[in-house]
């Protein structure tokens, strides 16, 4: 299931996101609901979320900004969704300057929840295939270079396997890793 933070001062809106919504029907459900942008970064800093549904006029801290102070924290994988009451074009526009590609206006109508959700369930299970495809290719890679290392290989195979497991030597303390020394093999 992939985890929803949803953000906005009006206690109604929220509850109206959480009751017309059928989240579980698409794979999301609710992790938590914030009253403004500020409580929203502390709960992103801690337990980042997939989808961040937020409104853009808030106190303390509004929606837009709540988009940029995540991205500088670090955090490009917390997609947004832009809910207001306003039919203006420049926060579309703002918002697709900040890498919003979905905006809902109040109130919330179902039907357009649907479509974006699953819209949204489609782009999650496309980036999840895409990082599962890429984790492969690492690991082919690192099992190629460490076959030609303890097999042998011409010398590019030798110097190209240094090249890619020096690349993953960064990520030493996450690999478990066991020394095998075998005697030269003797002559018959």
């Amino acid at each position: 299931m992939y985890k929803v933070l949803l953000v906005d001062d009006e206690p109604y809106a929220i509850e109206g996101l959480e009751l017309l919504i059928d989240w579980e029907k698409y794979g999301f459900r609710i992790g938590g609901a914030c009253v403004d942008g500020e409580e929203a970064i502390r709960h992103i800093s801690r337990e980042p979320p997939d989808l961040v549904v937020t409104d853009i006029r808030m106190p303390v801290l509004d929606g837009f900004e709540l988009i940029e102070n995540t991205r500088r924290m670090g955090n490009d994988s917390t997609q947004f969704v832009i809910t207001s009451g306003y039919d203006d074009f420049e926060y579309a526009r703002r918002a697709m300057r900040l890498g919003v590609r979905h905006y809902l206006t109040k109130p919330i109508i179902s039907a357009e929840a649907d479509e974006m959700l699953a819209q949204l369930q489609k782009e999650f299970q496309e980036r999840e295939l895409r990082r599962l495809i890429r984790d492969s290719a690492d690991r082919y890679h690192v099992r190629h270079a460490l076959s030609v290392l303890l097999f042998g290989g011409e010398e590019s195979e030798r110097q190209e396997a240094l090249r890619t497991l020096s690349h993953w030597a960064g990520q030493a303390s996450v690999w478990t890793y066991l020394h095998i020394g075998t005697d030269a093999e003797s002559s018959a």
